[in-house]
């Protein structure tokens, strides 16, 4: 029996020590994943990619690199494509006590920056991505 796998997985790595609110990071960082999931789901993105999911990392940092993410290998045996990408802790937490729609957007930029990278690196369509980014 294969186990059936989200297109798109978000964790989080806390490089950095930061105060947040009531695991606000955790709950909009979910929501802005459920969205890109239905992007990609909706737009086919990954039918004809080399891997059938990615398992994607946002890691609290010192900067922003959101067009810039780092890709690991293709894993053989699951066939995920590891991305990781950074964003400024300060961000993070200015946001989950200030603002929790600009945490969500925040979260649901980064995502779709480097899955757009991802698309354009292995040729896959970033049209719907790129348009839900403006």
């Amino acid at each position: 029996m294969e186990i059936q796998r989200l297109p798109f997985t978000g964790s989080i790595v806390n490089l950095k020590f930061l105060r947040i609110k009531k695991d606000n990071d955790m709950i909009f960082r979910s929501k802005a994943a459920q969205r890109i999931r239905e992007l990609l789901t909706e737009t086919k993105f990954l039918e004809n990619a080399p891997f059938t999911w990615m398992s994607f990392i946002y890691q609290y940092g010192d900067a922003n690199k959101f067009s810039k993410p780092w890709l690991g290998r293709i894993n053989k045996k699951y066939h995920d494509l590891p991305v990781n990408v950074d964003i400024d802790s300060d961000w993070i937490e200015y946001a989950s006590f200030n603002d929790e729609p600009m945490l969500e957007r925040v979260f649901e930029a980064a995502g779709l920056e480097a899955v757009i990278y991802v698309g354009k690196k292995y040729n896959l369509p970033t049209e719907p991505l790129e348009e839900r980014l403006k």
